[in-house]
C-alpha cells in the first residue's frame, strides 16, 4: 500500500547534476555554492548578529523596512 497519490508515486526522482572530479579547476555555479570562504569583515559582522534573530525567517510584510522607508521618505505606509 501506498500513502502517495498516484500521480506523485509516478514521478521521477531528483537526479543531481554531474559534479567536477576532484582535482579540477571548475567552479559550479548552479548549486547555489560558493567555494570561497566569506571575507573577515563578513564573517567579524556576523559574529555581532544575534543567532535566534539569524534563524527565524523575515516579517513577510517587512513591517519595520517600511516604516522606515516611509518616515525616511515622509509618505503614509
Amino acid at each position: 500500500m501506498s500513502y502517495f497519490r498516484p500521480a506523485i508515486e509516478a514521478m521521477t526522482g531528483y537526479i543531481p547534476g554531474e559534479q567536477p572530479k576532484p582535482g579540477t579547476r571548475i567552479i559550479k555555479l548552479n548549486t547555489n555554492e560558493n567555494p570561497y570562504p566569506p571575507s573577515p569583515e563578513a564573517m567579524a559582522v556576523l559574529r555581532t548578529l544575534d543567532g535566534e534573530w539569524l534563524r527565524r525567517y523575515p516579517d513577510p510584510f517587512a513591517r519595520e523596512f517600511c516604516s522606515a522607508v516611509s518616515e525616511a521618505l515622509d509618505v503614509p505606509p
